[in-house]
C-alpha cells in the first residue's frame, strides 16, 4: 500500500512537469515562427486606386496565394463613389503623386491608396482596370438611349522588391484608361521610375 501511495504521489508532481514541458515546447515553437516571419525580408508598397479603377496586387508566398486592391472591392469602391474614402498608410513617405491626387478625383469618384508590407525577392504582379459605367438617358418619345462606356484591363505588371524598399503603383493615365507604372519610392519622398519590369497579357 506503500509503495502505490508513493507512486501515485510521484505521479501527481510528474503530470504537471509533464504539462509544463508541453507548454514550453509550444511557446518556443510559435516564438520561432514569430522570428521567422519577422527575420523574413520585407518592403512596402502603396497601391492607389478609386471607384472605376482598381489597382490589385497578387502574389504567391509560402504555398499561400494572396490578393490585395485598393478600390476593387465593394467597400473600396462604395466608400470612392462617396468620397468618403480614407488613405491607409504605414509609413511610406509621401511622394509628389499624394500631392496632386485631388486632381484625379472626379463626381464619383475618389482616388486613396493604401499601404503594405510585402515579401522581398519573390514576384509581385500588379494590374489596373477601369470599368465604364452604362447610362440610359430617356428621350422625349418615351424612348431611351443607352450608352456602354468602355472598359478595359491593363498588362501585367511584375516586379522583385528589394529588402526594405518603398514603391508606389500610380495608373498611367488619368483618363479611362488602363495602364499601371511602378515607381520606388526613397526615404526624401522622391521617386525613380522603374525600368526593366517584365509585362504580360491581361
Amino acid at each position: 500500500m506503500r509503495v502505490n501511495r508513493i507512486i501515485k504521489s510521484n505521479l501527481s508532481l510528474i503530470k504537471p512537469l509533464i504539462m509544463c514541458a508541453i507548454l514550453s515546447l509550444n511557446y518556443n515553437y510559435v516564438m520561432a515562427q514569430e522570428a521567422s516571419s519577422e527575420m523574413a525580408p520585407q518592403a512596402r508598397i502603396r497601391l492607389y486606386g478609386q471607384n472605376q479603377k482598381p489597382t490589385n496586387m497578387r502574389y504567391r508566398y509560402e504555398g499561400h496565394l494572396v490578393k490585395e486592391t485598393a478600390g476593387g472591392n465593394l467597400s473600396g469602391a462604395f466608400t470612392s463613389l462617396l468620397h468618403m474614402a480614407r488613405n491607409s498608410s504605414i509609413g511610406i513617405p509621401a511622394t509628389s503623386t499624394i500631392e496632386t491626387m485631388k486632381q484625379h478625383n472626379h463626381y464619383l469618384s475618389k482616388l486613396f491608396y493604401r499601404e503594405f508590407t510585402i515579401p522581398a525577392n519573390i514576384p509581385i504582379t500588379i494590374s489596373n482596370a477601369y470599368m465604364g459605367l452604362t447610362t440610359v438617358n430617356n428621350t422625349h418619345q418615351n424612348g431611351s438611349v443607352i450608352y456602354n462606356e468602355p472598359s478595359c484591363q491593363s498588362d501585367k505588371l511584375t516586379f522583385v522588391a528589394k529588402p526594405g524598399h518603398d514603391y508606389e503603383a500610380i495608373a498611367s493615365s488619368a483618363s479611362a484608361q488602363c495602364g499601371v507604372t511602378l515607381l520606388e519610392v526613397h526615404a526624401d519622398g522622391s521617386t525613380t521610375p522603374l525600368v526593366n519590369v517584365q509585362a504580360g497579357g491581361n
